[in-house]
């Protein structure tokens, strides 16, 4: 950890932790090792400094966020990825939706996921579609808000969710209401790495071959823009 100023860096443990995200006094990251030769994942809780460290769930999961009180993770069943909640202890896991997710954001008290809704069975190649719904951490007042097609969400912000679409193998940035509608066009040229940081937004873009600035042809370079599309800004 660190100040936002640069100074005061201390080491806070020596786990290969990623996804790491604080609530409250309390640091929540995914621990990844090799055990004789298998890969194990687990989710691990410490104070902020590195203290009382504790394994919260040795299940093997995909990601986790956390709403409100609960922490929101992503295992697999049978024969998808079923979506949980438990305390930040780790305690009182429960099973939020019967759906197979394919992935899921939180924001204040809902959790918005994804289910894959292509027909498979169709004549031709199938479109990829996605439905996206948003529940609350208990299960309760499930709704479903809009189909995707070929689009999948990557942060919510207030009354908007924005999404990413592939499109002729670019990933254009829209976004829609949270009831489905308005949908407006952002960026429609390859971005990637999206994040929201109150009303700005940022991102990386892809830049084209370029023999002369191989730094940038590999990284891309950082934007920030508003949230609704204007000011676009380079970072670097």
């Amino acid at each position: 950890r660190i100040k936002t100023a640069g100074s005061s860096r201390s080491r806070v443990g020596e786990d290969m932790a990623v996804a790491m995200t604080v609530a409250d006094d309390w640091s929540l990251y995914k621990r990844v090792r090799m055990i004789d030769g298998t890969q194990k994942v687990d989710l691990v809780r410490c104070r902020l400094d590195g203290s009382d460290k504790k394994v919260i769930s040795a299940e093997y999961f995909f990601d986790f966020q956390i709403s409100g009180d609960r922490v929101i993770y992503n295992a697999t069943a049978d024969n998808g990825t079923l979506l949980y909640s438990m305390a930040i202890d780790g305690a009182d896991p429960q099973q939020v939706t019967d759906d197979l997710v394919m992935g899921f954001l939180c924001e204040g008290e809902w959790i918005y996921y994804t289910v894959d809704a292509t027909d498979y069975n169709a004549s031709q190649e199938p479109t990829p579609m996605i439905d996206l719904f948003k529940v609350k951490a208990d299960g309760s007042d499930k709704s479903k808000i809009t189909t995707l097609v070929g689009a999948r969400p990557v942060n919510v912000s207030e009354e908007w969710i924005y999404c990413m679409n592939s499109n002729e193998g670019q990933q254009e940035l829209f976004r829609i209401r949270q009831d489905g509608s308005g949908k407006e066009t952002l960026l429609d040229h390859d971005v990637w790495a999206v994040n929201l940081i109150g009303d700005r937004l940022y991102y990386y873009d892809t830049p084209s071959e370029s023999a002369t600035n191989v730094y940038r042809t590999i990284l891309g370079t950082l934007y920030l823009m508003s949230i609704d599309g204007t000011g676009t800004e380079a970072i670097n």
